[in-house]
């Protein structure tokens, strides 16, 4: 599934999200899924917050 229709979810969000399915390396993803346990953070939110950064600097 490419696009996911978030429509009427009740999730408040104006911004318009789509489900992306892509390999990562298994020790990374452990490492990202402890750190955002220990400061109370969403993994997907991380992960755009880091692509977005990433990007401002290209």
């Amino acid at each position: 599934m490419d696009v996911q229709d978030n429509t009427g979810r009740g999730d408040g969000e104006t911004v318009r999200k789509v489900m992306t399915t892509f390999q990562m390396d298994a020790d990374l993803k452990a490492e990202l899924k402890r750190y955002c346990a220990d400061n109370g953070m969403k993994m997907g939110e991380t992960i755009n917050q880091a692509i977005e950064q990433w990007l401002q600097t290209k």
